[in-house]
């Protein structure tokens, strides 16, 4: 409002010109109005100033739809630490928190700027303004708090409050729970039957696509690795999958209490009892998750009814709780949140990785050396469908794929608003095995809330190999060892991961990555194949190398150059008639040597070359392959009248893991060593070519 001083001085103004200008009364009346617009506007310029540096547009715009006697919940957000920095030697961490960001060379004893609370006395003058205080957060340096609309101009007033804003209502963008089956029965597969330390029952395809067995026989479980879970709830913890789990903590921030579990309280514990046990469940011939032997912290933080929204200073607080009462290693989040509960919602370009709160808490927790996993979302196939916190650039988000290591469609997609790619990296969410939150049984559940346990305990197990190692290196393993790591995109980021391939770079090992070489109608070459070798260690001299061989036979060594910081080329020359190629790319250092396929030579990369006017793909009606999908043998039937020249199967990712020459009309493959995932038939019949696939 204009002040009284202001008032009074325009009226007397008003008087002097009613005196002694008579005459020119009008003009008198303009000259006033204009100068109490002079001063009205001038006070809301300072007015509307502060709003600008104090309030965010969403309370702004809460506020003007709001009486005075309404209440908001806010955050409110204070300047600064000094009186409490001071004493900072006065505050301690956890054994686990301080060991593990002792990794990453904290200076102070890993004590920060974010590990001090938020200054008493600030949260002491403004209690009288306030309902009442919700979350006190030290990573935000904030409180949120429920106050009446008409104390926000005197809460704003405090020259030590920054800012302040809207605590959001977010719609959870949990999974739909769709249970495939009911499973009672835990048969196993014959799958398991060699070469494994445990029988994964059906449990085995989830764990065999990222590499899990290798790494259980080399002991790891998880064990002394301490793992916080931030979910709807856990329900069934006595399930005979989940009895032995080893919980150090439980706390429940939506009802305020210690059960995590279902009371006659707000929210369900279905959906924590899914991914905890795809995570960490273990019984033998039925359910085994990659860490099973982890500790756990267990947070709620999600209110499943759907007329309360979650609150994301829940989230930000489970965070803090957990990292200040126990220290985890990892953190796993299978839940995500876009829209308000007002209808509106994050826009693209607010997925930036700095504009939500708990993306903001997310990559606090990350500079604190905690590998924090957060599953995209289920919005999918559409660009740019994320969640937060997955948008955090030190986040690694999860997308969903198929057993066969192909995109599910739902998997939500990149790229965040500022233009990176997401996800990081995908592992199975579809069809995967978890015990039951009814009763003593199983399920099977779709979405990327099952995918991102299976990652976050992949990481657990890295981090149990490599307990030197920081948070930054275990996530740059899993990316740089995943399917998609030579060309990474919006769809599935660096692809599905491969737990035993980021073992060994962790373990010093050269790693490879390479796109295999496409099928070409060029006859005479040259093909140039490209490669990345990534070492700790200087490669070995002549390293590395590349084997080829053309039309079968024994396999030659060329020579690779080095063409710029650590990718390398070879060129293959070529024949002039039409053929097949076959190669692998090996790399050695002191550590190990590393091969592309990894079974090389057994397994090998493909390429046939043929004229585009006689390459004809024959109707695939002339070849049968059959059962499909398949399991332990496949029969393959051609019906034609030419006899096949040649049979190959090759994996997607370009591997020949059969060949054939001169087969029968009817043929027998045993494919029970093969890896679950898509495959190719390719019979060459003179000039001609049949393709099919098939899946195991």
């Amino acid at each position: 409002m204009v002040s009284l001083f202001y008032s009074s001085k325009i009226v007397k103004i008003l008087i002097l010109c009613k005196r002694f200008v008579w005459h020119n009364i009008f003009n008198c009346l303009k000259i006033g109005v204009v100068l109490y617009l002079m001063v009205f506007s001038s006070e809301l310029i300072v007015a509307q100033n502060n709003d600008v540096q104090k309030f965010s547009p969403s309370i702004l715009l809460s506020r003007a739809n709001k009486p005075k006697n309404d209440t908001l919940t806010v955050w409110i957000y204070f300047k600064d630490k000094e009186a409490v920095d001071k004493n900072r030697s006065a505050f301690s961490l956890p054994p686990n928190s301080l060991k593990r960001r002792l990794k990453g060379v904290l200076e102070n004893q890993g004590i920060i700027i974010h590990d001090l609370p938020v200054v008493e006395n600030y949260v002491h003058a403004i209690e009288s303004l306030i309902i009442r205080k919700r979350v006190e957060s030290r990573w935000l340096n904030a409180v949120s708090v429920e106050a009446y609309v008409g104390n926000m101009d005197a809460i704003s007033e405090f020259p030590f409050v920054r800012k302040i804003d809207l605590v959001k209502r977010l719609r959870t963008e949990i999974d739909d729970q769709k249970q495939k089956k009911l499973d009672h029965d835990c048969r196993t597969s014959q799958e398991n039957m060699q070469n494994y330390s445990y029988d994964y029952g059906q449990s085995f395809n989830q764990n065999h696509t990222i590499r899990i067995p290798e790494l259980h026989k080399k002991g790891l479980d998880g064990s002394g690795v301490l793992i916080c879970m931030m979910d709807a709830g856990f329900n069934n913890l006595s399930h005979p999958a989940m009895e032995n789990i080893h919980i150090v903590g439980t706390w429940d921030f939506v009802n305020n209490d210690s059960v995590v579990s279902d009371q006659m309280d707000q929210g369900s514990g279905n959906h924590g009892t899914f991914t905890l046990s795809a995570m960490a469940g273990f019984n033998n011939g039925c359910l085994i998750g990659p860490a099973f032997n982890a500790s756990f912290v267990l947070t709620k933080t999600e209110n499943t009814e759907s007329e309360t929204p979650v609150e994301e200073d829940n989230w930000v607080a489970a965070m803090e709780w957990a990292e200040y009462n126990f220290g985890p290693d990892i953190t796993s989040t299978s839940l995500g949140y876009r829209f308000f509960d007002d209808g509106t919602g994050y826009s693209i370009d607010e997925l930036d990785g700095n504009t939500s709160v708990i993306t903001i808490a997310a990559d606090i927790a990350a500079s604190l050396g905690i590998i924090v996993v957060n599953s995209m979302g289920n919005n999918g196939p559409n660009p740019s469908t994320m969640s937060v916190p997955a948008d955090g650039d030190s986040v690694l988000s999860v997308g969903a794929t198929f057993v066969n290591g192909f995109v599910a469609q739902f998997s939500s997609r990149g790229p965040t608003g500022d233009g990176r790619i997401k996800p990081d990296v995908v592992a199975p969410g579809e069809s995967v095995f978890c015990a039951s939150p009814f009763d003593m049984g199983y399920v099977r559940l779709d979405g990327t809330s099952m995918s991102c346990p299976l990652v976050a305990g992949t990481a657990a197990l890295l981090v149990q190999a490599f307990p030197n190692a920081t948070n930054m290196e275990i996530i740059t393993a899993i990316k740089v060892t995943s399917r998609m790591a030579h060309s990474p995109n919006n769809d599935v980021g660096w692809g599905l991961i491969n737990g035993i391939a980021a073992y060994h770079y962790l373990s010093g090992k050269p790693h490879i990555i390479h796109q295999p070489f496409k099928n070409s109608s060029d006859l005479s070459g040259p093909y140039v194949i490209h490669c990345q070798v990534l070492s700790k260690e200087p490669l070995l001299v002549g390293y590395p190398h590349f084997w080829y061989r053309q039309g079968g036979g024994n396999f030659t060594l060329l020579s690779m150059r080095l063409i710029s910081g650590d990718i390398y080329e070879a060129e293959i020359n070529g024949v002039g008639f039409e053929t097949t190629y076959d190669y692998y790319i090996s790399a050695l250092n002191t550590n190990g040597l590393h091969s592309v396929p990894e079974n090389a030579p057994d397994e090998f990369f493909s390429f046939y070359t043929f004229l585009s006017s006689t390459h004809e793909e024959l109707s695939i009606s002339r070849m049968l392959v059959y059962p499909n999908p398949g399991k332990d043998i496949i029969y393959i039937q051609y019906n034609g009248v030419e006899l096949i020249d040649e049979l190959r199967i090759y994996a997607m990712d370009g591997r020949c893991s059969l060949i054939l020459k001169n087969p029968q009309f009817s043929t027998n493959v045993d494919i029970s060593n093969y890896n679950s995932g898509l495959y190719m038939v390719v019979a060459r019949v003179g000039k001609k070519v049949i393709q099919k696939h098939f899946v195991k």
